[in-house]
């Protein structure tokens, strides 16, 4: 009988291992011996080297998401550094002059037909739910010049824009004209409610950016409605 830590080396010649709390030491003639009170068969309570995973085995697939566990398991491997990409960037604006910032809800004039953002907080709670980094780019007026010149500087600092509104039929909807002039459209109209208009582009970043490379960025524009907004997020920017 041979004491060893947990994890040690087995002895040679040993071919199980009891646990200490099942053992007790009793003394004899003024000799130390081990009583073990459980029955051992061999292999018992041994883990032989490289049996957690086999060669080849796949654990980790590419573009997981790497956590805790993640890095305990690579560190277990030996494996001290792995290529992995940043959290994708999400610029979010809402737009209509109608709006009003969350905080400053109180001071909203209802006879103007003011009302609430509540987009714009939905969709960064969202997305930083999904494991992204939200840039909150406030709210917009239906301004083409404006619209124009806060969609260029999201492009240039965002991998992903996400915008609310501007997308129907209204003569204050700018976003789709906008669209078609800064990169290119590939649908402006889905067969489904909630969330017809919502219009999907791709476009390249102006040419200062504080972005590096010139791959093209992902644009979601969604409709004004809180539901539709909500489910086309999910349905379409998640994936």
């Amino acid at each position: 009988v041979r004491y060893i830590t947990t994890g040690a080396r087995v002895p040679e010649g040993a071919d199980a291992v009891a646990k200490v709390e099942d053992t007790r030491e009793v003394w004899e003639d003024g000799k130390l011996l081990i009583e073990i009170s459980v029955a051992s068969k061999a292999g018992g309570n041994i883990r032989k080297i490289g049996s957690d995973t086999k060669e080849g085995d796949i654990v980790l697939r590419k573009g997981c998401r790497i956590g805790a566990g993640e890095i305990g398991l690579l560190a277990a491997l030996g494996i001290a550094t792995v290529q992995i990409h940043r959290r994708p960037r999400v610029a979010i604006f809402s737009t209509g002059d109608e709006l009003v910032d969350v905080a400053a809800a109180g001071a909203r004039d209802e006879n103007r037909g003011q009302v609430v953002d509540c987009n714009r907080p939905m969709l960064c709670a969202l997305v930083e739910e999904s494991g992204a980094e939200a840039i909150d780019l406030g709210i917009i007026p239906d301004q083409p010049g404006e619209l124009r010149k806060r969609f260029e500087e999201a492009l240039g600092a965002a991998d992903v824009i996400v915008s609310s509104g501007g997308v129907s039929r209204g003569s204050k909807d700018h976003i789709k004209a906008l669209l078609q002039d800064l990169g290119t459209v590939h649908f402006g109209e889905m067969c489904m409610k909630p969330g017809k208009p919502t219009t999907f582009a791709t476009a390249l970043p102006p040419a200062h950016t504080t972005v590096a490379g010139a791959r093209h960025r992902l644009v979601f524009a969604l409709p004004g409605n809180p539901v539709s907004c909500f489910v086309t997020f999910k349905l379409l920017a998640v994936p």
